[in-house]
């Protein structure tokens, strides 16, 4: 290749990375306002336009963490039903700590997890939770209402044993990735 020829393609290169490095503030401000409308409408639905049409890549997913860690927005991805959206008004709304934080300077390590992965120890913490109220509620009540609360050959404590296990697998997952 000629100096002439390679010259060429170093500008065109360079036009494309200064073409990148605009597109991420534009896409963090499109993040941003999606999160403030889901907030102020309970509207998640942008989220899954804009998810939908970004070209499969890094980017596309550091926004999908971006969302789960700094709001109620989740985007599921099943066989069954493609990509979904959803609030998980479980979780407290961080947009300004968001915005402070543009998902493209988030640690690769939360970005590149699968998004089923992302709130797996999250649901599990709420099942667990819930168990436990579940099993409190069970010990306090007399023996004839206790299989109103649990039903007979279920062992609420191996529940509780099993999901945390699962919680310390997933954490310890995400810590060897």
């Amino acid at each position: 290749m000629s100096d002439t020829k390679k010259q060429e393609l170093i500008a065109f290169l360079n036009r494309v990375i200064g073409n990148a490095k605009k597109l991420e503030p534009q896409l963090h401000e499109a993040a941003m306002r999606i999160a403030q409308h889901a907030q102020e409408t309970g509207d998640a639905t942008p989220a899954l336009h804009l998810y939908d049409n970004l070209p499969k890549s890094q980017r596309r997913k550091a926004i999908a963490a971006w969302w789960a860690q700094y709001t109620q927005i989740v985007l599921r991805d099943s066989a069954k039903n493609g990509v979904t959206v959803k609030l998980d008004r479980t979780k407290e709304w961080a947009i300004d700590e968001g915005n402070a934080n543009p998902f493209f300077n988030m640690d690769e390590n939360s970005v590149g997890r699968p998004m089923g992965e992302i709130d797996a120890v999250s649901i599990l913490s709420k099942k667990l939770d819930s168990l436990q109220k579940k099993f409190a509620e069970w010990e306090a009540a007399p023996e004839e209402k206790k299989v109103l609360i649990f039903k007979p050959g279920v062992n609420p404590q191996h529940e509780m044993e099993q999901l945390q296990a699962d919680i310390a697998a997933l954490t310890r997952s995400r810590k060897a990735a």
